[in-house]
């Protein structure tokens, strides 16, 4: 929800085209809030876009964080067996305190 808050509003209707040609599963998607997570940190990893939203963070780590809840997520949705792990839950948590914010970043030093 928070990063399509963050992204909402802020990409033009062909900024989502390059994430077609990467699909590989015929899942339409109109905008922002019929996106995958895997399809998320794709546009965050585009340079284009990741300018557009003038996020002053680190776009590697914003990525890793990404992509570990992507995973934990996967495990909890295919039915993993295993209990989660403390560092998973840490993980979740960190991503829960962070992203909520990220709309309300200042877009530069100047703001």
């Amino acid at each position: 929800m928070h990063i399509r808050q963050m992204l909402s509003g802020k990409l033009a209707p062909t900024d989502c085209e390059m994430l077609k040609s990467q699909s590989v599963s015929n899942r339409k998607f109109d905008g922002v809030e019929d996106l995958t997570m895997s399809q998320y940190i794709a546009l965050f990893q585009n340079n284009e876009i990741w300018k557009k939203l003038a996020l002053h963070i680190d776009l590697k780590e914003f990525s890793a964080l990404l992509d570990q809840v992507r995973g934990i997520r996967n495990e909890v949705m295919h039915f993993d067996r295993d209990p989660m792990t403390r560092d998973q839950l840490d993980t979740l948590k960190r991503a829960s305190r962070f992203t909520p914010n990220l709309h309300e970043l200042p877009k530069s030093a100047s703001e």
